[in-house]
């Protein structure tokens, strides 16, 4: 009897032990995932703040199991570099920092860490700011695009295409930043000729227009009655009426800063009473 029962206390043993094993997690079955972009889809080289190229990545099912954790997941770009976006023959270079972001830079690819997978994961969704465009850049106008691939396990799920669409803009630099400044005539007297520079930069044609606040007349502090001086205005050679309703039109040499000549000659100063002469005049920039 004790032969025999031996086998059947070995049987329940085993039995009894395989109630007590741990689960074993589900295992991942693989998922899809689709890409993408959002944030910033205009570039304009006169504005003072960065703008951020953003993507977001959705995975299908939304609902996965932790061990999907495990799966690498990647982000590349057809153009070499992520931060690429490209015109034709004109290429738009942004800058990007990995620094307490869900990715790290990986020779030419975004790889995810394994906090950003665990959020992807968690939630089906994982937003990233991929791309910072510096402001005071100036490119070319037109669309850039850059087709980027995201990849799990590698293999391709989505490819997209990232677009920026950078605008024609003009900016004053340099010591013309503050969008003022002063000429000073000193003793008036007809045929006086004063000058003054201005620094710019734009990456497209450009118009400007002049607008003066007394009509083209330094006037005297106390009033009209008491004198004004016509004079007229040259703008980088070219005359220009100062009433506001005529413009000239510059076209650059250069992506780069340049710099333009405004010339100031004065008319008639006969008859005038002492005292400070003044008058506002305004130039306008627009890029087209």
């Amino acid at each position: 009897m004790k032969t025999l029962m031996k086998p059947v206390l070995s049987i329940l043993w085993l039995a009894a032990a395989g109630l007590f094993l741990p689960a074993q997690a589900a295992a991942c079955p693989g998922y899809d995932i689709s890409i993408y972009q959002n944030g910033h889809t205009t570039y304009a080289p006169e504005d003072d703040l960065p703008g951020i190229v953003s993507i977001s990545l959705v995975t299908n099912p939304a609902a996965l199991p932790q061990s999907c954790r495990r799966l690498p997941v990647e982000i590349s770009s057809r153009s070499g570099d992520i931060r690429n976006f490209i015109s034709g023959r004109s290429r738009f270079t942004g800058v990007g920092s990995d620094a307490a972001k869900p990715f790290a830079r990986v020779r030419e690819r975004l790889v995810l860490t394994p906090a950003g997978r665990a959020e992807l994961v968690a939630n089906g969704r994982l937003d990233l700011e991929i791309v910072e465009l510096p402001p005071g850049r100036f490119p070319t106008p037109g669309r850039y695009a850059n087709f980027v691939d995201v990849w799990v396990d590698g293999i391709r799920q989505d490819r997209t295409e990232l677009v920026l669409s950078v605008q024609a803009g003009v900016k004053l630099v340099g010591q013309s930043a503050s969008g003022t400044g002063t000429i000073e005539f000193g003793e008036l007297e007809r045929g006086l000729r004063r000058s003054t520079r201005f620094f710019y930069q734009t990456n497209a044609n450009m118009t400007i227009t002049a607008k003066s606040d007394n009509g083209g007349y330094l006037v005297h502090e106390d009033g009209r009655s008491f004198g004004a001086v016509p004079y007229k205005v040259r703008v980088m050679g070219k005359r220009l009426d100062v009433s506001g309703n005529s413009r000239i039109r510059i076209v650059p040499t250069t992506n780069g800063p340049e710099s333009g000549q405004l010339i100031v000659v004065l008319g008639k100063t006969s008859g005038l009473y002492t005292g400070d002469y003044r008058d506002v005049l305004t130039l306008s920039f627009s890029a087209f």
